[in-house]
């Protein structure tokens, strides 16, 4: 699981946190696990917040008066900054609608939205935020939702852990905010937020730690109110899924081969990259025939798959062993690579005799593994050659 790095923060006005944890004993995959991390307040009293998912910088800030006179900020990290998977919403003339989003986070229902959207958040999604936010956001107006019932599924089918991160607040409502995890022939495991009615206009980055072992599919998550009135004003900004750091996969499928002097080699190669950020990769070759005029590699080494031409003139067999590597840029130490063998010959022929072990032919007196003129210019200069013994000699 990524690691996580949260600011913590002591929650006041009777913010109630509760974590149920429901498996079945007989269930006999039982290391999946949903459990509710420790939360941040994020704004207090209707202050504004910033929300970074950008590219290696998935990260968020608050700065608000708690007391009067008394100012105090917070800052943290979306898990390492690859983040996997986010949608943000809004309510404007009372429809629940996603204005941002990407990856593995489905598109969710409000069933009980207010007439319009509010606007504390600043979003980033594809522009740097820089340092300490100063950018300008890609969205600065109706970047929340107000109202209930809102519904949402995250896939993580191909996710062994994670965390799901819901931004969220409330007025004068029991605000509660559950998770399910679900998978075919599974037990269904819960985690549960809670604020009690005392919390007006605050928001908290609300983090759901999950392990799944690959039993689990979806997670989803449900934000209601005891009253089911959206007069009350919920309020909600969006999800945020962070998975594991080691998120880029090197598959090679050409398996080893050989091959002759200057007879072009195709490479077939595939780069998962489930994380947000950039991903850099490329290819390359040992012995890479710099400095040996009697070996030339030629590729391109940016391609994922690309064509090898290996010139061989050593006079003998030369093994090329192709590496393809990949990091995505938010995490360079993270590299992923995988390597294929190209048995290269000086020609044609010995790659038949020798590689593949075909038997010379008889009538093949020169060797170059067909029978022609010169075979048979050989065995006419031999023609009639009487190489029979003519007396007896010592043995």
């Amino acid at each position: 699981m990524a690691a996580q790095s949260r600011i913590k923060t002591v929650l006041t006005l009777g913010v109630v946190a509760i974590a149920v944890i429901v498996e079945a004993s007989m269930n006999p995959v039982s290391a999946a696990t949903l459990t509710l991390g420790e939360t941040v307040l994020i704004s207090y009293d209707k202050s504004e917040f910033n929300i970074s998912v950008y590219p290696g910088k998935a990260s968020y800030s608050g700065y608000y008066e708690r007391v009067p006179g008394v100012y105090e900020s917070v800052t943290g990290v979306f898990g390492d900054g690859t983040v996997l998977g986010y949608r943000f919403f809004n309510s404007n003339d009372g429809v629940f609608a996603s204005y941002a989003d990407y990856g593995i986070v489905a598109p969710a229902t409000g069933t009980d939205p207010h007439d319009r959207s509010e606007s504390w958040a600043n979003v980033w999604t594809t522009t740097d935020p820089g340092v300490d936010f100063a950018t300008t956001a890609d969205y600065t107006t109706d970047t929340l939702a107000r109202g209930s019932g809102i519904t949402g599924t995250i896939d993580i089918s191909d996710l062994n852990s994670g965390t799901v991160y819901v931004i969220c607040g409330g007025l004068k409502n029991d605000l509660s905010l559950t998770l399910t995890m679900s998978g075919a022939g599974q037990t269904d495991i819960q985690a549960e937020y809670s604020v009690d009615v005392e919390s007006l206009n605050h928001f908290w980055v609300v983090p759901f730690d999950f392990s799944n072992a690959g039993a689990y599919d979806t997670i989803t998550y449900a934000y209601t109110f005891a009253s089911g009135d959206n007069t009350r004003r919920g309020r909600f900004v969006g999800v945020i899924v962070d998975g594991a750091v080691s998120d880029v996969t090197v598959e090679i499928h050409t398996p080893a081969m050989m091959t002759w002097s200057n007879n072009p080699v195709g490479l077939d190669a595939t780069i998962t990259d489930s994380g947000l950020s950039s991903l850099t990769y490329g290819w390359t070759a040992v012995p890479d025939g710099i400095g040996d005029p009697n070996i030339i590699v030629d590729f391109d080494s940016g391609a994922e798959d690309p064509v090898v031409t290996v010139t061989n003139l050593t006079g003998g067999k030369v093994t090329v062993a192709m590496t393809l590597t990949a990091f995505d840029d938010a995490n360079p130490e993270e590299i992923a690579e995988a390597s294929v063998e190209i048995d290269v010959y000086p020609n044609a022929c010995e790659m038949a005799i020798i590689g593949l072990g075909t038997p010379v032919a008889a009538t093949d007196l020169n060797r170059d593994c067909i029978t022609n003129l010169l075979d048979f210019a050989e065995m006419a200069s031999a023609w009639l050659d009487d190489y029979t013994a003519t007396e007896a000699v010592d043995r």
